[in-house]
């Protein structure tokens, strides 16, 4: 018998999004090619370790990469999933980028990191974990991200410091906020996005950097239910 490839290519083409799943393929390397957005399909191989995307419009990776594998994309809209611990150099390339958020490894020689790259690219984590960044390591592990989505519903007394987020200049709540929650040091012209309607009377404290000493500081709301209109609230 032949020896096995050590690299597999997939070429996406046509006016549709295409779709695949890898089934005990034994490359290490997986080339995504092409101009039709291409999404891998869950049960990727354990032998892959390296995921390179030069697609132009996007790759979606349904599974949540393994800690050891390195992702390369291109200039599409690539979306992609961290593992806690993960010790590979990411780097999303142009696009607008989403990666699921996960703690990377600090052990020397398997740093783990990720560059979103250039365009409008976007970090999701849950309130939990926005709320327990308080120090550099997230801006020290992770680069260019320009909005924070939070997927779950907020808790009561959590903050959410954007400075040490990539200095976000977008926060969206994906689910309710729920009691009291805060966002400080948001940038002058930011924006708050809301998609779902708050559960029980919340409050959602926003703090705009500098706001206090400036005289013509600018906060956007948008208000984005899918399908039903917000119920209405208060900004004070």
């Amino acid at each position: 018998a032949g020896a096995k490839a050590e690299t597999i290519t997939i070429n996406s083409n046509g006016t549709k999004d295409n779709a695949l799943t890898l089934v005990a393929a034994a490359g290490k390397t997986l080339n995504i090619t092409g101009d039709a957005a291409f999404t891998l399909g869950t049960g990727t191989p354990a032998t892959i370790k390296d995921i390179v995307s030069t697609n132009t419009k996007g790759v979606t990776i349904t599974d949540a990469l393994a800690k050891d594998v390195k992702f390369t994309g291109g200039t599409g809209a690539d979306t992609i999933e961290l593992v806690s611990a993960f010790e590979k150099a990411i780097t999303m390339g142009a696009g607008n980028d989403t990666v699921t958020y996960a703690t990377a490894s600090t052990t020397e020689g398997k740093v783990g990191s990720v560059d979103a790259g250039a365009d409008k690219d976007t970090i999701i984590m849950t309130s939990a974990e926005a709320n327990g960044i308080t120090t550099d390591a997230f801006n020290t592990a992770f680069k260019n991200f320009e909005v924070l989505e939070i997927l779950d519903a907020t808790t009561t007394g959590h903050t959410i410091d954007v400075e040490k987020i990539n200095n976000v200049s977008q926060v969206t709540f994906a689910a309710a906020v729920t009691g009291t929650a805060t966002i400080n040091n948001l940038v002058n012209n930011g924006k708050v996005k809301l998609t779902t309607n708050g559960a029980s009377t919340p409050i959602l404290n926003v703090n705009v950097k500098n706001a206090t000493t400036g005289t013509s500081d600018v906060l956007n709301l948008e208000l984005s239910k899918t399908g039903a209109v917000l119920t209405a609230g208060t900004v004070t």
